[in-house]
């Protein structure tokens, strides 16, 4: 198959000549591969969408990561909630130490909320009196 006028002029133009080296094995059609070196290949943009891809990618993940985290730091939370309750309003004392130990062991709670529950815990073993006070220790 023969290259069409426009492109034989327009790769005389590009090369000075439009026939195959000496030599080379035509393996696909005349007009696929002199089109194909015609085009010239940008791999500067090709490598900054890609970098864009990535860096996309990775922000992606991050951001899960944080919402897994938030989530496990609002689940401490109504936990702690649920326990200051029973403390409060149900007047639970023993139910909410044992709830406050809970939360002071879950892995995601955040500090501040760890340390409410345990602040919350030694009070509650203060209004069960001195009985109480060895465990505390």
């Amino acid at each position: 198959m023969k290259p069409t006028k426009f492109i034989r002029t327009q790769l005389m133009k590009l090369y000075g000549h439009c026939e195959l080296p000496s030599g080379a094995k035509q393996s696909m059609p005349v007009n696929q591969r002199l089109l194909r070196h015609s085009v010239p290949r940008n791999d500067t943009l090709f490598n900054a969408l890609l970098l864009a891809l990535l860096v996309g990618l990775l922000c992606a993940a991050l951001f899960a990561g944080y919402l897994a985290s938030q989530a496990k730091e609002d689940k401490a939370d109504v936990a702690l909630q649920a326990a200051i309750k029973t403390e409060t309003v149900d007047g639970d004392l023993r139910g909410a130490i044992e709830q406050y130990k809970k939360i002071a062991a879950l892995p995601g709670a955040g500090r501040a909320t760890v340390a409410t529950a345990l602040l919350r815990m030694g009070q509650c073993h203060e209004k069960l009196g001195a009985a109480d006070s060895q465990e505390a220790r």
